[in-house]
């Protein structure tokens, strides 16, 4: 790439990746990875991003879930939450109060077997 980008993460061109992203099970944790790229579609590289994740019950009687962001310090954020109980859970993963592409989604937590 060219020194001259200004390097500034988009939102609309970051992807949610993982194979938990849709499914998880309760008490039990569950983790996805956000890659973060700028306007031109290349990865970040590094890390620092206020990046915001909730995890919020469609039953909104439940409280939101506890939710853990943890960047790598290379464009990449490892997202990860322990639901409680199951149910239909909606997803935000936002940077600077925009959505990432592929949020909100929705997640169905199954009971433990």
């Amino acid at each position: 790439g060219s020194s001259g980008s200004s390097g500034e993460v988009d939102p609309a061109k970051c992807v949610l990746q993982g194979e938990d992203l849709h499914r998880a099970r309760e008490k039990q944790t569950a983790s996805f990875t956000l890659l973060c790229k700028d306007a031109a579609g290349e990865i970040m590289g590094r890390g620092g991003d206020n990046v915001q994740v909730a995890v919020v019950p469609k039953d909104k009687k439940d409280s939101p879930v506890r939710t853990m962001v943890q960047d790598n310090k290379d464009g990449t954020y490892y997202i990860s939450y322990t639901p409680k109980e199951p149910g239909v859970y909606t997803v935000w993963v936002c940077i600077k109060e925009q959505h990432v592409q592929g949020s909100p989604f929705t997640v169905t937590v199954r009971r433990k077997h």
